[in-house]
């Protein structure tokens, strides 16, 4: 420890000893507290210049249409937008390394009842919420040709093995070869669903569905407080590595 550093913590113990008086039987008797403040810092106002050129226009629709704070149209889109991108940007800080980190967006608005919260992120996340639908439509188009793939491959796999058998039998071969020379291709493989948000997810299906969605997946919660509670649960532990958008009220 520095000489700095202990005489700064010398004047810190002799800080809180000079606050205190001792009583007469040697107990030492500490000042009542003092009150913390119960007002709110001066924030600045929320400005349409923070947004991007080709979200502002939006935004300032949205919140004008519904009568709500721009910023609650702001944060949640600028989220949703981090969650879409994901891990196709990185950046490296260091000029000489490999090392690169992924932007994680962390959204959260809070107001009182009323302030049209939910819509506002309703509206903002309309159109990740339209992609999503379009991926479980092509999804399930997916799923259908390969269901029909299986089906294909399972037929001419019967039959190969039918008439190889056969043969395998006259020439007395090693019966390992049998799935070598059928020539019946590679079973399909089945269509990942592509997924962009999820909703009130536990941990661990989440880790599921960033498994089959590496590039990342936004992570939306109506209420702070649910998120809170959930994180507060013995068997949870803090979790980090996706956007996600929260509301609150207060």
């Amino acid at each position: 420890m520095s000489n700095e550093t202990e005489a700064a913590v010398e004047k810190i113990i002799a800080l809180r000893r000079s606050k205190a008086t001792t009583t007469s039987n040697g107990q030492t008797d500490w000042p009542e507290p003092k009150p913390l403040p119960n007002g709110l810092a001066p924030v600045e106002a929320f400005n349409s210049e923070f947004l991007p050129d080709a979200l502002a226009p939006w935004v300032g629709d949205i919140a004008k249409r519904l009568q709500c704070p721009p910023d609650y149209v702001g944060v949640a889109a600028l989220t949703s937008l981090g969650a879409v991108i994901g891990r196709r940007v990185g950046i490296r800080p260091q000029a000489k390394t490999d090392w690169t980190e992924i932007p994680n967006l962390w959204g959260c608005f809070i107001g009182r009842p009323g302030m049209l919260k939910s819509p506002a992120m309703n509206e903002a996340l309309k159109p990740i919420h339209r992609l999503e639908a379009e991926a479980a439509k092509e999804n399930e188009i997916a799923q259908q040709a390969y269901a029909h793939g299986l089906s294909a491959y399972k037929i001419r796999k019967e039959v190969a093995i039918a008439l190889e058998k056969g043969r395998l039998k006259k020439e007395k071969a090693e019966r390992e070869k049998l799935e070598i020379d059928l020539g019946i291709g590679e079973a399909p493989t089945e269509p990942v669903p592509l997924r962009y948000r999820t909703n009130d997810t536990s941990y661990e299906s989440l880790g599921e569905l960033l498994i089959s969605n590496p590039a990342g997946i936004l992570v939306e919660r109506d209420e702070l407080v649910s998120l809170l509670r959930h994180l507060d649960r013995d068997d949870q532990s803090v979790a980090r590595g996706w956007p996600r958008v929260i509301r609150s009220n207060v």
